[in-house]
């Protein structure tokens, strides 16, 4: 029950300590963001049996290439 309760704890710290980010690119419109979105969502679940931080690193590396980047919110 106590290791439980620690793997529980741990979780929920790093869960808690993830920054909010948004993506941002110069001169963009919401429209282009979420036509870039999407396709960059269709470009993650392509991928057969990806993990969720695999998910994760191929929809970050296809909205840079997209000229996105990804910012903390003050």
């Amino acid at each position: 029950m106590k290791l439980y309760a620690l793997v529980l704890a741990a979780v929920l710290a790093g869960c808690a300590s993830q920054p909010k980010t948004v993506w941002v690119k110069a001169g963009s419109t919401e429209d282009e963001f979420m036509r870039d979105r999407g396709q960059c969502m269709q470009a993650t679940f392509s991928v057969p049996l990806a993990t969720k931080m695999q998910q994760m690193m191929v929809y970050a590396s296809c909205m840079q290439g997209k000229g996105w980047r990804e910012v903390p919110v003050a």
